[in-house]
């Protein structure tokens, strides 16, 4: 599972970015449950299904990233495994 949590100063609606990655087996069963999170939203800002969709998020020679607007922030990739 990976969240991009990251807060970015223009966005009034507070959102992140998630996804997963699934053996072949359970793939139906996600795309049906994820569907159903994002129809059942009160925003439904953007929904996309792919294997390239989080492999920039994940590319860990990007970070830190720097990040500018009035401030610099630093987005740290951080990796747990269970």
């Amino acid at each position: 599972m990976v969240l991009d949590t990251y807060r970015d100063p223009l966005d009034q609606l507070d959102l992140i970015q998630f996804g997963w990655r699934v053996n072949t087996k359970d793939v139906h069963l996600v795309r049906q449950l994820t569907r159903k999170l994002f129809d059942n939203c009160d925003e439904g800002i953007r929904y996309e299904e792919g294997q390239s969709i989080l492999y920039q998020v994940l590319q860990e020679q990007r970070y830190p990233r720097k990040l500018y607007y009035e401030t610099l922030y630093e987005q740290q990739l951080k990796k747990f495994w269970v």
